[in-house]
């Protein structure tokens, strides 16, 4: 694997030498600070400078740090403003194009001519992001070799704390893009009023935009998706930059850069198999059948029972009523498990189908209910959701949550829609010597159904590798930092110790105290980043 200095040497824009981090000029100040010089050491006989020489070479170290992070940020925040001047340029003589009414042929050359100057910033805007993306990640290797070469002296909890939570910091701006977002926007609604203006323009007069046109602007635009590709990597990096925040920033951590990266990427695969995400799906899908399936005729099955077709509300009741208890246990359960909450909650509905089956054989009403009150406990909708939350992106999520309500609804048709379908089975079915009539029909179908899910569950369903997910961003088995995600130190402190302090008087399990502070920062990290970027 490449080492990050020459990836770094390799990967400079010639134009833009000079306004990298000065990666390797910050490595020999790092061996300076382990290699004490001559003088160092002929000074070194007085105690009190043998103490104050590291302190103050850690401090130059930082000062030299925080001199390239300017120097960064101020060509970051230079360009977007060379960016800002051209689109306004370029704006102001679209506003006449489109306001004039000169010939066919010099509007087309005007058109072309715009078209391709927010292309050329386009381009441009995809190498100054991949720009800010390699010196974010210059930054963060450099303080973690820091800390591992220095390991009495670790700098990078107190010097990304006391930068971030600042009121004028150079380093905040290094990881916020807003200013990239406006200049986005600008050139996706101008490419978007020019591809209007081409299209007006070619209908009016055919021949003459065919004879100067010389490439058209489609709704899709190649630099378009090149500058979207190139942004979410950046929100990669500076999102794993935000795992320092549970990591390196947190937590840490011995490992090295090419380790590092390893672990990023093995975090980046651990993604559940399609087939576990479908059962996932199809469970919801399956449950909402089951609920409606049983409604067309669940009051002449209360009728042959020797109840009354009133009975039938309370029939398709027991279910949503059984749901609501089900569904704090499973979502306790969920923080452990996915497999076998649903494998319970899969035979469930099967005993449950079973018994409302059975219910005619045995002429009770109270089986009826008690299966229907089964197949209440059995729904893992709160398992389903809590899959898609923890196991999709949230990048996918969306896409997830709209797939979920897409299965519900369709479950919810599905079931009246059989119910209809078995009112046509032969009147001498029987299944295990069991008479099957149109009201008994719907449990033994979803008995059979919920039996085939079972075997899958057990056959096809992969538990998602929770304790790699853990130590892909936190090493629980070395010392908790202080800097955690937008709580100032003493309030983390104040806060560890109150909860310490409320569970002295009991007996407890040290292991467990850390796993509770391990999730509250979680819950602080997922809060703080839930709401994606508006491009």
């Amino acid at each position: 694997m490449v080492k990050f200095g020459k990836r770094l040497a390799m990967s400079v824009n010639p134009l833009w030498e000079g306004q990298y981090l000065e990666y390797r000029q910050l490595k020999k100040e790092l061996k300076k600070l382990s290699t004490p010089t001559g003088s160092d050491a002929e000074g070194s006989s007085s105690p009190s400078s043998a103490l104050a020489q590291p302190k103050d070479g850690h401090a130059r170290f930082q000062k030299k740090l925080d001199s390239e992070i300017e120097k960064i940020v101020l060509f970051f925040l230079t360009k977007q403003g060379e960016f800002a001047s051209r689109l306004s340029a370029f704006r102001a003589q679209q506003l006449v194009a489109t306001t004039s009414s000169p010939s066919t042929e010099s509007e087309i050359e005007t058109i072309n001519a715009l078209a391709n100057g927010y292309r050329d910033i386009g381009e441009e805007l995809v190498k100054l992001l991949y720009y800010v993306e390699l010196n974010a990640t210059g930054l963060r290797k450099i303080l973690k070799k820091h800390d591992k070469n220095h390991k009495g002296k670790k700098i990078t909890a107190n010097y990304i704390n006391s930068r971030v939570e600042s009121n004028v910091s150079h380093l905040q701006q290094l990881y916020h893009d807003e200013g990239i977002s406006a200049i986005i926007a600008s050139i996706r609604a101008a490419l978007d009023e020019l591809r209007t203006l081409q299209m007006q323009v070619s209908g009016t007069n055919h021949e003459a935009a065919a004879a100067t046109l010389t490439r058209s602007i489609s709704e899709d635009e190649p630099i378009l998706n090149r500058i979207s590709v190139a942004r979410q990597r950046l929100h990669q990096s500076t999102r794993y930059a935000k795992t320092i925040a549970a990591q390196a920033l947190i937590f840490d951590s011995d490992l090295s850069d090419d380790e590092e990266e390893m672990l990023l990427k093995t975090i980046k695969m651990q993604k559940p198999s399609p087939i576990s995400r479908f059962l996932n799906m199809f469970s919801t899908f399956l449950y909402m059948t089951n609920y409606y399936i049983v409604a067309p005729t669940s009051g002449e099955y209360a009728t042959l029972l020797g109840g009354t077709a009133a009975l039938s509300g309370v029939i398709v009741g027991m279910t949503p009523v059984a749901s609501m208890l089900s569904a704090v246990l499973y979502s306790w359960w969920a923080n452990r498990s996915f497999r076998n909450p649903l494998l319970f909650s899969t035979v469930c509905l099967v005993l449950g189908n079973l018994l409302y089956a059975l219910a005619l054989s045995y002429n009770s009403i109270s089986m009826v209910l008690v299966g229907r009150l089964l197949n209440g406990f059995g729904g893992a909708r709160s398992i389903n959701r809590r899959y898609i939350a923890d196991n999709y992106s949230r990048e996918e999520r969306t896409g997830a949550s709209a797939l979920f309500v897409t299965y519900s609804a369709l479950g919810m048709s599905a079931g009246p829609a059989m119910a209809a379908v078995l009112n046509y089975i032969p009147d001498d079915l029987r299944v295990f010597g069991y008479l099957v009539t149109i009201e008994t029909s719907p449990g033994w179908l979803m008995f059979v159904v919920w039996s085939v899910y079972c075997v899958a569950i057990v056959a096809f369903f992969q538990e998602p590798n929770r304790d790699a997910r853990v130590c892909g961003v936190l090493n629980s088995t070395h010392t908790i930092q202080v800097w955690i995600l937008g709580f100032s130190p003493n309030f983390f402190d104040f806060f560890c110790s109150f909860f310490a302090k409320s569970f002295s008087r009991y007996p407890f399990d040290h292991h467990i105290y850390n796993k509770c502070i391990i999730y509250a920062q979680s819950v602080v990290w997922i809060g703080r980043n839930s709401t994606p970027n508006v491009i």
